[in-house]
């Protein structure tokens, strides 16, 4: 009679047991894409959002030309809004990247023809082209905080950039500079 009682107070309250609710759904085509802005300067495409005047957070700046807006300066806090005013208002999350703007600098090195390549630029000495400032080659980068391995290709030779004693075995048997 026990195991009849319990039986039928499991079955009642199988019965009981509301079903289970929808999962909430969110429509993400309704959410805007996020923009990172690293460094101190950006490039937005308003078109990718869609019309109107934005709305930036006041710490930065921005420069209009054929619908793509450079952004310019560094925002205050990980993560602000800036704004789309048009037909309806679009929230559009802005986030402070991790990379920061820095110039690589190699002081009086005597050569018609300095490049460098490394891990930042896919070991692609054409792709950062340095130039002569007067007093030394420079070339702006934009990078994330960490250490980054180059070497210097003088006149079409690879050689250690002698203002930077900081080093690493390159698995060649040779070394290269650790930015």
């Amino acid at each position: 009679m026990k195991n009849a009682f319990v039986l039928l107070a499991v079955s009642f309250l199988a019965a009981c047991t509301p079903p289970p609710s929808e999962p909430l759904r969110m429509q993400a085509a309704a959410l805007a894409s996020p923009h990172v802005h690293h460094g101190t300067q950006s490039t937005l495409v308003v078109a990718d959002y869609g019309s109107g005047a934005l709305d930036l957070p006041e710490e930065l700046q921005a420069q209009y030309q054929d619908g793509v807006v450079t952004v310019e300066g560094t925002p205050a806090a990980l993560l602000s809004v800036a704004q789309l005013k048009g037909n309806e208002t679009i929230d559009i999350p802005f986030f402070k990247g991790q990379k920061r703007a820095v110039t690589l600098s190699i002081p009086a090195f005597e050569s018609e023809k300095v490049q460098v390549k490394g891990v930042f630029n896919a070991w692609n000495a054409d792709a950062t082209p340095l130039t002569w400032s007067g007093d030394a080659w420079e070339a702006p980068l934009v990078l994330a905080p960490g250490e980054y391995a180059y070497k210097l290709v003088v006149n079409g030779e690879e050689v250690l950039d002698p203002s930077n004693p900081n080093t690493v075995p390159n698995g060649f048997g040779s070394l290269d500079n650790v930015l």
